[in-house]
C-alpha cells in the first residue's frame, strides 16, 4: 500500500481490543540504547483493521501530571520488550525523541478525539528514520 488506508485510534479511547494482548505495552518504561529512561508508555495508537499497535504514546517529564511531554514513537523503533521497552540503537531515533518537533498528541487520553493523520505520520516516520508501515505492508513482529 502506498497511501495510508487504515484507521488509527487510541487504545485508551475504547472500542478496540488488540489482536495480541501481550502487545499492550502501556505502563512500561521506555529506555534508549544507553539504558537510560526516556519515559513511559501512556497509550498506544492502534490500527483498527489489524488491531495492532502502530505508535507508542511516550510520556516523560512533568510533576503531578503538569508539564508532561507526550511523544508519538513508531513501533518500528522498538528493538525488544522485556520488563522495559528498548528503542533502536540508531542516533536518529534518540535525536528524534529529544527534538521539539516530534508529534505530540493533544492532552491526556480522554481528550484525544482522533489519531494523527497521514501527513503528520509521514513526517514523524521520516524524523525517526524508519519506513512507514503503510509503505512496507509489514508490522512489527512479522
Amino acid at each position: 500500500m502506498t497511501v495510508m488506508e487504515t484507521e488509527l485510534r487510541y487504545l485508551a479511547g475504547g472500542g478496540i481490543e488488540l489482536a495480541e494482548p501481550a502487545a499492550d505495552l502501556r505502563g512500561l518504561v521506555v529506555v534508549g540504547p544507553d539504558g537510560l529512561r526516556i519515559g513511559q508508555v501512556e497509550d498506544l495508537v492502534v490500527d483498527v483493521d489489524e488491531r495492532r499497535p502502530r505508535l507508542l504514546v511516550v510520556a516523560s517529564g512533568g510533576v503531578l501530571g503538569l508539564a508532561v511531554r507526550r511523544v508519538l514513537v513508531p513501533v518500528e523503533t522498538v528493538t525488544r520488550v522485556a520488563d522495559r521497552v528498548h528503542l533502536d540503537r540508531s542516533s536518529g531515533v534518540v535525536n528524534a525523541l529529544l527534538a521539539d518537533r516530534t508529534a505530540q498528541p493533544p492532552g491526556p487520553p480522554a481528550q484525544r478525539p482522533t489519531a494523527p493523520g497521514p501527513g503528520c505520520l509521514a513526517e514523524l516516520y521520516a524524523l525517526f528514520g524508519v519506513t512507514p508501515f503503510w509503505l512496507t505492508g509489514s508490522h512489527p513482529g512479522s
